[in-house]
């Protein structure tokens, strides 16, 4: 989806720093093919942020 976006005509790559903003301020910049999800295992630990590869329903 994104490809296709970045195709439209004036569009531009978003920088790190607005993808950040978009996920959540804390969530990391992950590679193409993956993306930033909010994990817990199983209440044992406070929420964190992994890079999961797209299609991934858990951590």
């Amino acid at each position: 989806m994104l490809k296709n976006i970045l195709n439209l005509e004036g569009t531009k790559e978003l920088s790190a720093n607005e993808q950040k903003m978009i996920d959540g301020g804390n969530a990391p910049v992950c590679n193409e093919g993956s993306f930033a999800k909010r994990c817990n295992e199983f209440g044992t630990v406070p929420y964190y942020w992994a890079c999961v590869p797209n299609g991934t329903k858990s951590c």
